[in-house]
């Protein structure tokens, strides 16, 4: 046999979920994103459990793509999910080649399907108008949800109203962030005080690398209008981070987040759409949901 396959052979009975942490490790140390890691993980992982492969020689391409099969046909796996599943599997693989753990990947050549002809979510774009009002809606939800407690009028407190109302302004003001620059969701909660150069011609934003889903870096031009308020917005954000006694340091204020926002918006957003009187979903099918604000 030759060297390659001598190494090769140490690795045979090395247990596929230990080998599975490496992988972690190598793609964590390479600077995927965390989503990507974790979700690749647990479609491999998945799939290891499922068909009991405990190590490389275990793999078989013919029970995976069984598996899959009864996935979409049974359980009504969409298309998406399904190559997701045949794109981590493959890159673990080719870890596993580069790495000498094996001599060939096991799942290259499983099929991938269609997404075009099984597209579960269509997504619509917002108008004007629309994003307008969900932006209004953002803006006056908070208090207006706490001014009624079960139907009932209730008495806020000016401490409790100021919060609320800060809540409100913080919400539309990432709409129109959102809506301005075309960044994604988490790439606009990742944006520090710091990264913010409004007062600089034009005005832009400075997205690091790590944070964006390519993982290239960008600086984003804002709109004159937007960029004027966003700055009025970050000197009270600045105010209420250094007031009620709290002693951050001028370097703690320049990597606080911008947006003091949930990890995921949904149900914030899926509410802010209710108060607008905007539909999630039309009458051609098609959906809104938080992604549609870079359309």
């Amino acid at each position: 046999i030759t060297e390659t396959e001598a190494e090769t052979l140490q690795w045979a009975n090395i247990p596929l979920l230990e080998e599975m942490e490496h992988w972690r490790a190598y793609m964590e140390a390479k600077g995927l994103h965390k989503n990507t890691v974790s979700t690749r993980c647990h479609y491999v992982e998945t799939i290891l459990n499922e068909l009991r492969f405990r190590r490389w020689a275990d793999v078989s391409k013919t029970k995976i793509e069984q598996w899959l099969l009864d996935k979409v046909n049974r359980e009504g796996m969409g298309h998406r999910t399904h190559n997701a599943y045949v794109a981590a599997c493959v890159a673990f693989g080719n870890w596993g080649i580069k790495q000498t753990r094996i001599m060939k990947n096991p799942f290259k050549g499983i099929e991938k399907k269609s997404e075009k002809v099984d597209r579960r979510r269509i997504r619509k774009a917002f108008t004007p108008s629309e994003a307008a009002r969900l932006i209004d809606a953002a803006l006056m939800r908070p208090v207006n949800e706490r001014l009624t407690n079960r139907g009932s009028k209730a008495t806020l407190s000016a401490k409790t109203l100021d919060t609320l109302q800060w809540l409100g302004i913080t919400r539309a003001m990432g709409y129109r962030v959102l809506f301005g620059t075309g960044l994604r969701y988490s790439e606009m909660r990742s944006i520090t005080i710091g990264q913010c150069s409004l007062e600089s011609n034009p005005p832009f934003i400075t997205l690091a690398a790590k944070d964006e889903k390519n993982r290239q870096g960008a600086e984003i031009v804002l709109q004159a209008e937007l960029a004027r308020d966003m700055a009025s917005y970050i000197r009270e954000r600045v105010r209420r981070l250094t007031s009620d006694y709290r002693h951050i340091p001028i370097n703690g204020v320049y990597d606080a987040p911008v947006f003091n926002l949930p990890l995921s918006l949904k149900k914030v957003f899926d509410a802010d759409l209710k108060a607008a009187g905007i539909s999630k979903r039309d009458d051609k099918g098609r959906t809104f949901d938080v992604h549609c604000t870079r359309h």
